[in-house]
């Protein structure tokens, strides 16, 4: 749940102007380097999750919904001005995880 307490700390902030990836990849969809950094994080965010549940087994879909999760909760602070987002995708999380085990 860590993860998404750094999120709410940098999601929550009222200068907060969306993801740079996603905006990198808006204003620069045919720029190789900038899709290259992209992809990176795209494959860092899923390995991440997969490493800190190692010990839980997780499935694939899972990894996916935590993922999607963190993309929701990244659009969803700056195109709403939600302060608390990433401690709604944290209680979802809760959710996923405890149905899990």
């Amino acid at each position: 749940m860590a993860v998404f307490e750094v999120f709410d700390e940098l999601l929550s902030k009222s200068h907060y102007r969306g993801c740079p990836f996603v905006n990198a990849a808006a204003e620069y969809p045919h720029h190789e380097g900038i899709r290259d950094v992209i992809a990176h994080h795209r494959a860092w965010l899923p390995d991440l999750f997969a490493r800190l549940l190692e010990p839980l087994d997780p499935p694939a879909n899972l990894i996916t919904a935590l993922v999607q999760l963190t993309d929701g909760a990244i659009t969803t602070a700056h195109l709403d001005r939600a302060e608390s987002a990433a401690l709604t995708a944290r209680a979802t999380a809760e959710l996923l995880l405890a149905h899990q085990s």
